[in-house]
């Protein structure tokens, strides 16, 4: 299926925004926050580039769990990549644990900066979570990127 046809079936069902996953060497690679408007989709930044991916049957829990919010770690960059996601997914950015579940932006135990569905809220890992590789923030324009010969 065409990225055209899966944004005109999102259309067709009423959709108003797309999270694609895009495979890198057969495993997730980047994941892409679109909103839809008028039949056409928009990027939202940060690109998302994965650097791992852990599935909810890889966590020991059998509960089924629901985000109600996001919450973050204190560091600039947890913060910011937090807004983000909460303006996206339409979720309150909560400083405090009030939620009883909520996707937690933070520093793993890698020093990695991690998203995991958390209950309680940035407490305990209910999956599923991924690891950032790197975030793109803007468009890579081409020419800034040229080489210049003297």
């Amino acid at each position: 299926m065409s990225l055209q046809e899966v944004v005109d079936s999102a259309v067709e069902g009423k959709a108003d925004r797309l999270l694609l996953v895009n495979r890198w060497k057969g495993e997730p690679g980047e994941i892409r926050l679109q909103h839809l408007k008028d039949g056409k989709s928009h990027l939202v930044y940060p690109v998302i580039f994965l650097r791992s991916v852990k599935l909810r049957r890889e966590y020991d829990v059998r509960e089924r769990f629901v985000a109600e919010a996001i919450t973050s770690g204190k560091r600039k960059i947890d913060i910011d990549f937090a807004r983000p996601l909460a303006n996206f997914f339409e979720l309150p950015l909560l400083s405090d644990r009030d939620a009883f579940c909520s996707f937690h932006v933070a520093e793993n135990h890698s020093k990695k900066l991690a998203v995991n569905l958390t209950s309680p809220a940035a407490t305990r890992e209910v999956g599923p979570g991924f690891v950032v590789r790197h975030l793109a923030w803007h468009e890579r324009r081409p020419e800034r990127y040229e080489s210049h010969e003297s």
